[in-house]
């Protein structure tokens, strides 16, 4: 089983330790020993793809003693693996489940930590299944499987009833080794395994990761930054942008608004997202750009500086129609189901509880919305700007934190075939309206959030891919919308940025992250980007996945 194509999975270096004593690293990031006191954990490399069969190993050194062992988990991104702080007075803290071994073994189900008299050796192994199509989690110890903590069930190909019944759909594997050198070496597949893994399921590789739905991002989104000579300068878009609709957004790197141009609206006809006066309604030029064929041409209404031009690609521009599935019916909608993004432009009813049908197929998780002749903010939805996405609201064009209106999403949660919609005229006004939408895809695009920690070694995104722009806003206490893009820099570390919510030139350089193969890695300690236990939301598009179905793209900086 060992020694297949592909790179395989191990525990991240670059995941945070933030307890004190670290955790130490070594044999290839595969083995993992605790600090002097304390569990601590380091999660994988990789976060578990939507679809397929994977089983893992752990080799415990120093279960079955009191004072040192360790386990092999699954956990949500994010998740400070300490179990210590998995309960309190006996609620679950944290999205943990596993085995835990110690004196006893424990079994650990979403925090939930239970202790049983079952002895454990030094050199046990710990086994897991996990099957991302049915949703279920097995495990096992030294090739006996285990239904809950102290019950036997047959293997997972032979019918066996599942340990944890699970979407682990992004979230990750994770070992940790318990006080006094306490260690795990776990076993990804890179070598041959101590037992035989059950029938279906594969070491975790980038060559057994499903085949992504974008294999070239350049097929769907275009990043340039362009030295415009306040004429008329062009660039090589890698889509036709005559045979798709598109969104393009475009910022100079010295001061100056954001244009935001979609083609349902026509080319010449542009927005400043980052206003809420008149100046940020519709306004219509011939010379700001034209596009024809795979030529996007900046014009005379810019001045001669340096732009940053990013292109969404969305549906067929002979498939665009109306989409009469809701409430409203939309003048035109456009969508490109396979990057996830779409298009809607309809005329508002100034209703609440009024829906339109969006046509992405899924849900969306990212969504921007403006009014074309009314002075209002463009209004953001974002998947977790709260627990309840659905009931609060973001600004674009300005740095306040996350909050909870009923008037914008009319505290109706989205579907994969509607989005729901209050009375404000800035989402749903008597005029026409534009609404500009994402959901994230595997191996392209991925909208969340992390936690900070202020600290230089700062919080890792696993993404699974390396994104080509992120954008990063804290809905806790107010912050800019940042937004960073390799075309303006492409090393490490990405210091470059700009504010989507500003018309300012690019700031002086300022540490945010690294760009590798798997994610993004935060450098910076402070700020709205990296404080002190706030809540940041994130998007990241244009990615190119670590796999292409048995092909490695990923490449680490």
């Amino acid at each position: 089983m060992a020694n297949e194509f592909g790179n395989y999975c191990t525990l991240n270096p670059l995941a945070p330790v933030t307890q004190t004593g670290s955790v130490t690293l070594s044999q290839g990031n595969r083995k993992v020993v605790g600090p002097s006191s304390a569990f601590w954990g380091v999660p994988s490399t990789m976060a578990l793809p939507s679809s397929g069969k994977f089983y893992v190993e752990a080799k415990i050194n120093g279960g079955g003693t009191g004072s040192k062992g360790g386990g092999l988990y699954v956990i949500t991104p994010g998740t400070e693996l300490d179990v210590v702080h998995y309960t309190v007075s006996g609620t679950a803290q944290e999205a943990v489940w596993g085995w835990h071994f110690q004196n006893n073994r424990h079994l650990v189900e979403n925090g939930a930590d239970t202790s049983v008299a079952v002895a454990n050796s030094d050199g046990d192994i710990a086994q897991m299944a996990i099957d991302l199509d049915n949703n279920k989690v097995y495990m096992g110890i030294n090739n006996t499987w285990y239904s809950a903590v102290n019950t036997t069930t047959n293997a997972p190909d032979n019918s066996g009833t599942q340990t944890f019944s699970l979407d682990a759909s992004g979230k990750h594997i994770a070992a940790n080794g318990y006080s006094n050198s306490g260690s795990v070496k776990m076993n990804f597949g890179a070598t041959a395994f101590a037992h035989t893994p059950p029938s279906g399921y594969l070491p975790l590789n980038t060559a057994n990761l499903p085949t992504p739905a974008v294999i070239n991002p350049d097929d769907h989104y275009y990043n340039v930054l362009l030295d415009h000579d306040g004429s008329s300068t062009g660039t090589t878009c890698t889509f036709n942008l005559d045979t798709y609709e598109w969104l393009a957004i475009i910022k100079s790197t010295s001061s100056g608004n954001w244009f935001w141009v979609n083609s349902l609206r026509g080319s010449n006809k542009y927005m400043h997202y980052n206003l809420s006066n008149s100046s940020g309604r519709e306004q219509t030029s011939t010379n700001v750009m034209t596009v024809s064929g795979t030529t996007l041409t900046l014009g005379s209404d810019l001045a001669d500086e340096n732009y940053l031009i990013e292109v969404h690609k969305a549906g067929l521009a002979s498939a665009t129609a109306a989409n009469n599935a809701g409430d409203i019916n939309t003048t035109a909608t456009s969508v490109n189901t396979t990057s996830g993004f779409g298009i809607s432009v309809f005329t508002g009813n100034a209703t609440d509880d009024q829906s339109y049908g969006h046509g992405l197929g899924v849900i969306p998780e990212f969504l921007i919305s403006k009014s074309t002749t009314t002075d209002n903010s463009a209004i953001v939805y974002h998947v977790n700007s709260d627990a309840t996405p659905d009931e609060h609201f973001l600004k674009l064009d300005a740095n306040d934190a996350s909050a909870d209106n009923s008037v914008y999403w009319s505290d109706e949660a989205f579907t994969s075939t509607l989005v729901t919609l209050g009375n404000n005229a800035a989402v749903n006004g008597s005029t026409v309206m534009v609404h500009v939408y994402w959901a994230g895809v595997l191996g392209y695009s991925q909208f969340a959030q992390y936690e900070t920690n202020a600290s230089a070694n700062g919080p890792f995104l696993t993404t699974n891919f390396t994104p080509s722009s992120v954008f990063i806003k804290h809905i806790d206490e107010g912050g800019s919308w940042y937004q960073l893009y390799k075309a303006q820099n492409d090393g490490n570390p990405q210091d470059l940025y700009y504010s989507w919510d500003l018309d300012t030139a690019q700031p002086s350089a300022f540490t945010f992250f690294d760009w590798v193969s798997s994610g993004v890695k935060f450098r910076t300690a402070g700020g709205s980007v990296n404080d002190d236990g706030g809540t940041v939301i994130y998007g990241a598009w244009g990615g190119r996945s670590m796999t292409s179905g048995g092909i490695n793209q990923g490449r680490a900086k």
